[in-house]
């Protein structure tokens, strides 16, 4: 047998599309998080169902021009937004589903602590608060130790690498 492979002849404009109903299991796993959010945030709530299921299939996935599907994402809003939820919805999913595995500590904040990780578990979920004080502003910070400014320059070499082998940028020192 042949494989068909079929494209969007004329994709739909960017204007026209719901993207807070994106169907399927992402927009189930988002409709349940919804449900259970004290406050729910819809567009949070679509943003951790794409995360979840990107990081099941990162390793199993590609898109068409063999590019990883592997996101990193971050959701910036106020205090009270409702961005709770969505996190701890992540993790209970996860652990609901036999994937808690998957699950890593938001303790993670520097470079040498990112690749011991990742040496262990090379697909990986970490639902984090505060991400732009506990790894962006150390990274920026005078004060900062090699590993805490390295952090950012290892999130970009990991995601040009995603699809391939990662070499290592730190090393521990005894």
């Amino acid at each position: 047998e042949e494989e068909v492979v079929t494209s969007l002849a004329s994709p739909i404009p960017y204007s026209e599309v719901d993207w807070t109903r994106p169907g399927g299991v992402i927009e189930d796993i988002a409709d349940w998080i919804v449900s259970m959010a004290p406050r729910p945030n819809r567009r949070m709530a679509v943003m951790a169902a794409i995360t979840f299921v990107s990081t099941i299939c990162s390793r199993h996935v590609s898109t068409p021009k063999g590019g990883s599907v592997a996101l990193y994402t971050i959701c910036v809003a106020e205090s009270g937004a409702g961005k709770d939820a969505p996190m701890k919805a992540m993790t209970t999913i996860a652990k609901r589903s036999g994937l808690d595995f998957l699950i890593k500590s938001d303790k993670i904040t520097t470079s040498l602590a990112l690749e011991e990780s990742l040496k262990n578990s090379p697909v990986q979920l970490i639902p984090a608060d505060e991400v732009g004080k506990r790894i962006f502003a150390k990274a920026k910070s005078r004060k900062a130790s090699s590993y805490e400014s390295e952090m950012i320059q290892t999130l970009l070499s990991l995601w040009s690498s995603n699809s391939s082998t990662f070499m290592r940028t730190t090393t521990k020192v005894e």
